[in-house]
């Protein structure tokens, strides 16, 4: 008895496995895996910048920290005023960080200069004839550095330039997949994946200036602001194909 269980039990197996193996053969060949191809789409593409920031640094130094602070929201406020004189919106002009801490001298011997205030201001601006302007206007105020001058592109245009950089990158991938199938006497089938590998963009810093007194960088910012250097953005596609 026992016997005749097991002989039914791997025939039932037996039957399984024969119409497994049936349904797998008469799958559709799309059903099936297929090799595929794949291609990298590369794309660069060169804007203007469209806006600009100035990065402004003013720093007080007091015996106290109550008199630094005080000292320096005097001097921004006449910074800010200047700028405002301008007409540069109140809303383009802001704060980037703002500390209050002990300075110590070091050598030959540790020493407390003083409480110093430091407080960075960031001003935006589409015209960039002003660029020059928003640095005088600092200066005039009072600024102890100009820390920074970049060009870049706005949000809305960095959204515009990352779409047309990876369609470009896309129609780049597709064309090598196409050359690459005609190379190996294949045809290209339906697309199977599609990924963005990279997407790259970097501002034009056209003033670098950690190291420089604000009434020291006036020559060389006014050279650098008036025709703006081209930002490259780039990007990059991954595209697979089944082949037949």
């Amino acid at each position: 008895m026992k016997a005749n269980n097991i002989i039914t039990i791997v025939a039932i197996i037996a039957l399984v496995i024969a119409v497994i193996f049936l349904s797998i053969n008469k799958l559709p060949a799309s059903d099936l895996e297929k090799e595929t191809l794949s291609a990298t789409g590369t794309s660069s593409i060169k804007t203007l910048p469209d806006q600009a920031k100035i990065y402004i640094g003013i720093e007080t130094l007091s015996d106290n920290a109550e008199q630094s602070k005080e000292e320096n929201n005097r001097i921004t406020e006449q910074v800010s005023n200047e700028i405002y004189n301008i007409n540069i919106p109140r809303s383009e002009v802001k704060t980037q960080n703002f500390n209050v801490y002990p300075d110590y001298e070091y050598y030959p011997k540790q020493k407390l200069k003083g409480f110093k205030t430091t407080n960075s201001l960031i001003i935006t601006t589409t015209d960039f004839i002003k660029v020059g302007q928003i640095v005088d206007a600092a200066v005039k105020g009072g600024a102890t550095r100009i820390n920074n001058i970049q060009f870049e592109l706005s949000e809305e245009k960095q959204a515009e330039v990352k779409k047309e950089a990876l369609k470009k990158a896309s129609e780049d991938a597709r064309e090598k997949a196409l050359s690459i199938a005609e190379g190996l006497n294949v045809k290209l089938g339906k697309l199977k994946s599609v990924s963005s590998q990279d997407y790259y963009y970097l501002p034009y810093r056209a003033f670098e200036g950690a190291t420089l007194a604000a009434e020291d960088a006036q020559s060389e910012i006014a050279k650098t602001t008036i025709i703006p250097t081209e930002l490259e953005t780039t990007a990059s596609v991954v595209v697979a194909f089944e082949i037949s």
